[in-house]
């Protein structure tokens, strides 16, 4: 306990320091959170699960330390990854996404981008549930018990640069307010949430699509509730990288995939690189460009993607983060005369390499091996193979490459379908 307990002052030395209502509610979350854990292993206990019961401490740490976090995203009003200043001041090292300190407001942000490119924050003047996470939907338990004067906004933030989600977002300067947030029809009377009111903001800010969901806890909010609602819209900061860049998908096969991104300028006109860095070398590449449109969004196809890559974008000698896409092994089966099948591999090294012929079982439905082939044959740079196979007509087939065979660069690949 004392080394945890040493980490914690540690980790508070690198903190700000909050002030007593911002220990006040960061207490109160720890205590929550202790509260649930220790419930939970009573709940295991009861039930005879000693596994449950043995991680206890590990959970009862872990819920310290998941609450600390909190801290910094409800007493001082950031998430993880961003920089703390005192409140009301966004500070010139402010980088991330989310709400300013703002007293007697919680808030749970992420603070950088997911793997899908998106980050997101959570803003009420009630304490948010520790049901609710940020996830892709909003708050739900937070959201079915916000009383009568409760607030809550629930942001998303994604890079502009795919033309057809950016025509939605029209370019709008900070501070957003409610005003120009659009009030949305009532919800199911079903709906636990009906009773409810709901408004939407959509704004496009620094190379950002911003989408506001601000929510009371009436169906008509007092003039109060719709000035906190406002003032703390406000305080919605973006203050990211330079450049962003988002690849989609991550994962490609036969063709290369798009890539976006955005310029915190929000100007027209920028021309932004596009790099890359084949697995197996140290070093980037240009392999394109775009040219930024109206609030700083950008958008091309990497048409060249032939292996595993690293991929960044670079605009004015600003880099930004670097993206992996991986390739799957290129595998194609082709029908040749007297019943023979050919299968070919695209990858640097697929010669002498084994591919599974993989047969369709109707019953269960899944795939089974019922040959090995070995790919002793090329032909412009393809490694290739000529087999015949005896199954019962009208039997689906198909080539499967396993990654140890599609070698470092390469994920696994299967080919298409053919029936004999």
């Amino acid at each position: 306990m004392a080394d945890e307990l040493d980490l914690l002052k540690n980790l508070g030395r690198e903190l700000v320091d909050p002030d007593e209502e911002g220990v006040r509610r960061s207490r109160e979350l720890l205590r929550q959170r202790i509260d649930l854990a220790r419930r939970d292993a009573t709940e295991a206990t009861a039930q005879g699960d000693r596994a449950v019961t043995a991680r206890w401490p590990k959970l009862r740490w872990s819920l310290a330390i998941g609450s600390l976090m909190l801290l910094v995203g409800s007493a001082l009003g950031f998430g993880l990854g961003s920089s703390l200043t005192p409140s009301g001041s966004a500070g010139v090292t402010f980088v991330g996404f989310g709400f300013l300190p703002e007293k007697n407001w919680n808030v749970m942000q992420s603070g950088t981008l997911d793997e899908a490119g998106k980050a997101r924050a959570i803003a009420a003047n009630v304490p948010i549930d520790l049901r609710d996470g940020l996830g892709g939907t909003p708050p739900l338990a937070t959201l079915r018990s916000l009383p009568a004067r409760g607030v809550l906004i629930f942001a998303t933030f994604s890079p502009r640069g795919d033309p057809n989600e950016d025509d939605d977002y029209p370019a709008r300067r900070s501070p957003l307010r409610l005003q120009h947030a659009e009030r949305l029809a009532a919800t199911n009377e079903a709906s636990p949430l009906r009773r409810l009111s709901r408004y939407r903001l959509l704004a496009g800010i620094r190379g950002y699509n911003v989408d506001a969901r601000i929510y009371f806890g009436e169906r008509e909010p007092s003039s109060q509730a719709l000035a906190a609602a406002d003032s703390q819209l406000g305080r919605l900061a973006v203050a990211a990288d330079r450049v962003t860049i988002r690849v989609q998908p991550t994962i490609v096969s036969s063709r290369g995939p798009t890539v976006s991104g955005s310029v915190s300028s929000g100007r027209a006109g920028e021309d932004v690189k596009i790099q890359a860095k084949d697995c197996g070398l140290d070093f980037f590449r240009v392999v394109g460009g775009a040219v930024t449109e109206e609030g700083g969004g950008w958008s091309t196809w990497y048409w060249q993607q032939q292996i595993t890559t690293t991929l960044r974008a670079v605009w004015n000698d600003e880099t930004s983060a670097e993206v992996l896409v991986r390739k799957r092994a290129g595998v194609y089966l082709v029908k040749r005369s007297a019943g023979r099948i050919q299968v070919r591999a695209w990858t640097r090294s697929a010669w002498r390499k084994r591919v599974f012929i993989q047969r369709f079982d109707p019953r269960l439905g899944t795939w089974r091996a019922v040959k090995t082939v070995v790919l002793t044959e090329s032909e412009g740079g393809t490694a290739l193979a000529t087999f015949t196979v005896s199954l019962p007509k009208g039997t689906r087939v198909r080539a499967f490459l396993p990654r140890s065979q599609a070698g470092p660069c390469y994920l696994d690949g299967t080919s298409n379908t053919l029936t004999t």
